[in-house]
């Protein structure tokens, strides 16, 4: 009540973002606290995701050891790919996704090989026009890109994740539980479809609002 989040202002040239800058604002109203209550509703969650722009490592453990499907988004800050981060948040994570430049299976494998280390199950690297790798406990699986002319890229990451997510547990999937190719490659094709819809639309939510230089729409 009465607290703000961020304010993120963005650019679009050619169709992809580019960030500008955050505002926090003085009514910010911080990372989320998960004390006993929230862990409490936490319990009945079947799929839980948090991101490192959470800004809550410390309290990962906690959530993880819950009976939920776990998936992280590592964004694509290398400040989040270190192995004391890594070390931080890795307590049972059943998907890590990072957005990367485009690379090659080599340099792929090497960047998932300490998340594997710490126990996670599949690893998800988006490349955005270059596609995506999936690494299953060292075993990586692709698909075909789905090409379209962008609009507007904002949002891409987030929308591929929640139909890929979506696609992996009505198929079935369990904490801990590598899943076969099959539900991976459909979950592959739920995320391309669904994040190329996304990119088709202006704003991260399907709507653009225009902004005047006083602030007001």
């Amino acid at each position: 009540q009465g607290r703000t989040t961020k304010v993120c202002s963005y650019d679009v040239v050619n169709g992809e973002r580019s960030f500008i800058e955050v505002i926090t604002g003085e009514s910010w109203t911080g990372p989320l606290q998960i004390g006993a209550q929230e862990l409490d509703e936490l319990k009945t969650a079947d799929l839980i995701v948090s991101s490192c722009n959470a800004k809550m490592p410390e309290q990962m453990a906690a959530v993880q050891a819950l009976p939920a499907v776990f998936a992280y988004d590592f964004g694509e800050k290398e400040k989040y790919r270190t192995d004391a981060y890594y070390d931080e948040v890795c307590h049972g994570i059943d998907l890590a996704m990072l957005s990367c430049k485009p690379m090659d299976r080599a340099a792929f494998a090497e960047l998932c090989a300490p998340l594997h280390r710490r126990g996670v199950v599949h690893v998800l690297a988006t490349m955005g026009a270059a596609g995506q790798m999936l690494s299953v406990q060292g075993k990586i699986v692709e698909k075909t890109t789905q090409m379209v002319e962008a609009s507007d890229t904002m949002g891409a990451g987030d929308s591929f994740l929640a139909a890929f997510l979506c696609s992996l547990y009505t198929a079935g999937w369990q904490k801990a539980k590598p899943m076969p190719e099959q539900a991976l490659l459909a979950a592959l094709a739920a995320g391309q479809q669904v994040s190329a819809r996304n990119c088709m639309a202006q704003g991260g939510f399907g709507c653009k609002a225009e902004i005047s230089q006083d602030g007001t729409e």
